[in-house]
């Protein structure tokens, strides 16, 4: 019998916890942040070992590294240059190579 009376207070309690959750989730402040986090180029383990100014270099670079045996890629950054992107453990290996 308690327990019929206390389960509308309990789902009553949830809600609002839930409420007050995503309030703070979609407020500005979350949202600023999380725009930073969007914008910010971060390759995660990859470091850009050569920044060019169109894709056919990148393209040249890139293929020079995999000729070298170092694993590679490419990624047009926010100012529309291209990175070339190696492993942090390569990034020496890649610069002495690209020279």
């Amino acid at each position: 019998m308690l327990l019929y009376a206390l389960a509308p207070l309990i789902a009553l309690v949830a809600v609002g916890g839930l409420i007050a959750v995503l309030r703070w989730t979609f407020s500005g402040e979350s949202l600023e942040l999380h725009r930073e986090i969007v914008t910010a180029e971060d390759y995660g383990l990859l470091r850009a070992a050569v920044v060019v100014d169109d894709p056919a270099s990148a393209e040249a670079v890139r293929q020079r590294l995999t000729d070298a045996g170092i694993r590679c890629t490419t990624a047009v950054g926010r100012d529309r240059r291209v990175r070339v992107l190696v492993f942090a453990d390569e990034l020496e290996k890649a610069r002495r190579v690209v020279g």
